[in-house]
């Protein structure tokens, strides 16, 4: 579990590889006498993390260049490495020096690595480092293959009874029927005949003595024993499973179904025929997809990704070593190297360079997405083998530098590179600050330049926010600056920077004069939201949209449900002024007053203080501030109640109230009466105070309804990568200090994104956090109904409920999840996107719920929690049974 939310740029490989010093490494090769360097000096190479290999340069005794590449884990990772960068350099400056790669471990398949090799304008030089001291340095055993028979009759004949070979032969033909079947392969291997679907390894016909049986291993294991009288029922079982297994969504949309999809298009770029999918016995799953053979007999093996990296290109090339010598045997071909046909979705530029450098006759392909459809393009023109045998180095001496021949593939051009990566521009005031007052209203004689800058930087806000007009988007924004200005705005963006810089200057003026200013801000109409752009707008991604439907939807089922609104007058606008955030103690009440925070502007500051330590913010802090400032409390509840009440009733209007505790009835009367009911917000049963300052917030960006789903749980694993895994853990830090908080919280507030994910990494990465310890501990109750499965996960109160029911639902591949925090009466109810990219409607499922049964109550959901309080949950807990039974019978709800 620690593996799901590791993170592969910072702290890891994915692997459980710790990331390397660089430094360290180095010193310790050049102190051991293993690279015969003067100076060295750590280095970087774009696909190569600090976990895969430690990299650096430097100068030899005798003035020429080092590259040294060093991994303590396997000396073939350190190869790769080190032609990466080796190869990179030689393409941008000519490199001719000595590329050094070390480990105190060589496995065979590294070792096999070193002969790929081709000519190279660079000398490799592979040292073995002594064993690391400790418990280490002993040698273990290495587990002993025995060879693979090479027919099915061979297999056979190990049998002594005749009924046994046949029954072998019956269940072998019955394999191969399921193989065909669905799109899959068996392969002969040391411990019996394997059924392979989708490079995975899901069945095992194996021999012991007299008697047969099927190892089932996916989608669960099970064994199933075999006589003349069961074997059909027996085969009729294991394909059930593999039709629950192949039915999976996440099965059909991993990494396997796309190299299944994959395979014929290779197939056929290669003119190869009578192809054999996933030949390497013993491996699961299979780095190669397909072995045949060309027109001219030639063998040819291909293998596809979703991304190719250097250890994803490692493990293919051992893959194609090792299986090298049965190449012919298996696709009836003539004995000669076998070609090699890739092909990715994305592909390190590291991968590409590498190749090049190789004896192995290499075809990269780039994979397309037209919908639904994959497609592949060659990326290079033609495939060009290298020389057969490498050419012995001449003495270092005598052998002058000399440029690196043309044997790698072109870069991409100037076009492509624009694509992948905009230049960015001269940062703006607002992305500076969080004082931008986007509501403000300006005259008609401020400087044509002024206004020119202000209608830009809120282009994309008007576009974001919607219109009333149907039909107006960005074109006619641009046309309508066209015409206010006389001038096309391309041509605007070209001009000079002497008036943008005054006008820049002149904003910030205005904006820090507006920051300090202690007057309120004007009005704003808080009847829509509003989203704001200031943060850098990233493509919107699959999650993103699932979300924004989801919203629509959910949007559209209320506007059925309820009842046409009777005419009120309308409340009164709220006017934006300065704010000081009061906060609890805990991580989601920290979060709801960023997201405050973010909405109002205007912050004083952020205190943060523990339940028992409330009045001492009303008794020192508040008498501080000033008059007009407006005190936001968040996640405390009227305790003590009467000094509470006392100090509430001091500040009076200026007091707004969120809260999820359970109140009791005199005290929430006395605090609507001294504050006033509409400033007070007060939900029991929620568990968070978020909901309720989502509902009351008006100013949106996309970037906050990241941090929310952060706070959910239903973060993205990109994000939860970037900068999630470490706002985690500090928001958690930050709540347990106790007094004004700001300063730490700014990062947040200002909302960048691609500054989080900086500042993630350059430092170390935190601790997983302590629910994936938790729930890794410890089994729950399964229900499985309609080809859905659903796992309770009862969470004690000092964990985060929504996030363990995230690491549950992973952990037993469920689609759904009830969760509930021990000893009290919310539960909620957890999901991911049913097949066909459809997402689940939890929200009805929780309207439906209520209707049903008098004892539910269907709670807020505006931070798109699914939440239901199940009265006297502790007295009768049979009734989280009766809830899972109806989710079970109204699943159809579900489906939308």
């Amino acid at each position: 579990m620690r593996g799901r939310f590791g993170r592969r740029r910072r702290g890891g490989d994915g692997n459980g590889r710790a990331a390397l010093d660089a430094t360290r490494e180095l010193a310790r090769l050049r102190e051991a006498g293993l690279v015969p360097a003067e100076t060295l000096e750590p280095a970087s190479e774009d696909g190569v993390s600090a976990a895969f290999a430690a990299l650096g340069l430097g100068t030899g005794g005798d003035g020429r260049r080092l590259a040294v590449a060093s991994s303590p884990h396997d000396g073939g990772d350190a190869w790769l490495a080190g032609l990466a960068l080796a190869t990179r350099l030689a393409q941008q400056e000519g490199f001719a020096g000595d590329v050094w790669v070390s480990s105190p471990r060589w496995p065979a398949a590294a070792r096999r690595r070193l002969g790929l090799l081709g000519a190279t304008s660079f000398r490799v030089v592979a040292v073995q480092e002594p064993l690391p001291t400790g418990p280490d340095r002993a040698v273990m055993p290495e587990e002993l293959e025995l060879p693979a028979p090479a027919t099915l009759e061979q297999a056979a004949a190990a049998l002594r009874a005749a009924t046994a070979r046949e029954l072998f032969l019956r269940a072998a033909a019955g394999l191969a029927g399921l193989a065909a079947k669905h799109g899959g392969s068996v392969r002969t291997g040391a411990r019996g005949l394997e059924l392979v679907l989708l490079a995975r390894r899901v069945a095992t016909l194996r021999a012991a003595a007299s008697q047969l049986s099927i190892e089932v291993e996916l989608p669960s294991r099970s064994s199933l024993r075999l006589d003349a009288a069961t074997l059909s029922d027996a085969l009729d079982r294991l394909e059930g499973s593999l039709r629950k297994y192949l039915n999976d969504r996440k099965v059909r949309e991993g990494e396997g179904a796309v190299r299944a999809r994959l395979v014929p298009l290779l197939a056929t770029a290669s003119g190869a025929d009578r192809v054999l999918r996933w030949p390497s016995a013993g491996l699961d799953p299979d780095p190669l997809d397909f072995v045949a053979a060309d027109p001219a007999r030639r063998p040819v093996v291909g293998a596809a990704r979703s991304e190719l990296g250097l250890a994803e290109l490692g493990a293919i090339l051992d893959a194609v070593t090792a299986l090298a010598g049965r190449l012919p045997d298996l696709v009836e071909g003539v004995p000669a190297p076998p070609r090699l046909f890739l092909a990715a979705e994305r592909v390190e530029p590291a991968v590409a360079r590498v190749l090049g450098c190789l004896r192995v006759e290499s075809v990269l392909h780039d994979v397309e997405r037209a919908g639904r459809e994959l497609r592949i393009a060659l990326r290079t023109p033609e495939a060009r083998p290298l020389p057969a045998a490498r050419p012995a180095p001449e003495p270092r001496r005598e052998r002058p530098p000399a440029p690196l021949p043309p044997v790698l593939p072109a870069p991409p051009g100037p076009e492509k590179a624009e694509a992948v990566e905009a230049p960015a521009g001269p940062r703006r005031f607002e992305e500076l600050s969080i004082f931008d007052l986007a509501g403000d209203e300006r005259s008609d004689a401020e400087p044509a330049a002024a206004r020119r800058r202000r209608r830009r930087r809120g282009r994309g806000r008007g576009r974001r926010a919607g219109s009333s007009e149907p039909g107006r988007g960005s074109r006619e924004g641009e046309e309508r600056e066209e015409a206010d200005d006389g001038e096309p705005a391309s041509d605007r963006d070209e001009q000079p920077r002497g008036p943008l810089v005054a006008a820049d200057a002149e904003d910030l003026e205005e904006g820090l004069a507006a920051a300090t200013e202690p007057d309120t801000e004007p009005e704003v109409d808080l009847s829509q939201p509003v989203y704001d752009d200031e943060e850098e707008i990233e493509p919107e991604s699959e999650e993103e949209r699932m979300r924004e439907e989801r919203e629509a939807r959910r949007r559209a089922r209320l506007a059925k449900t309820e009842p046409e609104p009777v005419a009120a007058p309308e409340p009164p606008r709220r006017v934006r002024r300065r704010a000081a955030l009061l906060v609890h103690a805990d991580r989601d009440s920290l979060g709801a007053a960023v997201v405050l925070a973010r909405d109002l502007r205007l912050i004083e500051g952020i205190w943060v203080y523990p339940q028992s330590e409330l009045m001492t913010f009303f008794r020192s802090v508040a008498t501080d501030l000033r008059e007009e400032t407006l005190i936001a409390v968040l996640g405390f509840t009227a305790s003590p109640a009467r000094d509470v009440i006392q100090a509430a009733a001091l500040y009076g209007e200026r007091l707004i109230w969120y809260d999820h505790h359970d109140w009791p009835p005199e005290d929430l009367e006395a605090l609507r009466r001294a504050v006033g009911a509409e400033a007070v917000h007060v939900q029991p049963g929620l568990g968070s105070a978020l909901p309720l300052v989502l509902r009351d917030t008006t100013r949106r960006s996309r970037f906050t309804d990241k941090l929310v789903d952060l706070l959910a749980g239903r973060f993205t694993r990109h994000d939860f990568e970037r900068w999630g895994r470490l706002w985690w853990d500090r928001l958690g830090e930050i709540a347990r200090r106790s007094g004004e908080q700001r300063a730490r919280l700014d990062a947040l507030l200002a909302g960048r994104p691609s500054d989080l994910a900086r500042e993630a990494a350059r430092v170390a990465p935190p601790p997983a956090p302590a629910e994936v310890a938790w729930v890794a501990s410890r089994d729950f109750r399964l229900a499985h109904f309609g080809g859905y499965s659903l796992v309770r996960v009862p969470v004690p109160p000092e964990l985060h409920a929504p996030l363990a029911a995230r690491i549950a639902r992973e952990r037993y591949e469920a689609e759904l999840a009830v969760a509930w925090t021990e000893g009290s009466e919310r539960v909620i109810l957890c999901g991911e996107e049913a097949s066909g990219g459809v997402s689940l409607e939890l929200g009805a499922m929780v309207e439906h719920l209520a209707a049903k049964f008098t004892w539910v109550e269907a709670l807020p959901d505006t931070d798109h929690v699914a939440r239901i309080r199940l009265e006297g949950l502790e007295q009768h807990p049979e009734r989280l049974d009766e809830v899972v039974g109806e989710i079970a019978m109204g699943r159809s709800i579900l489906e939308g």
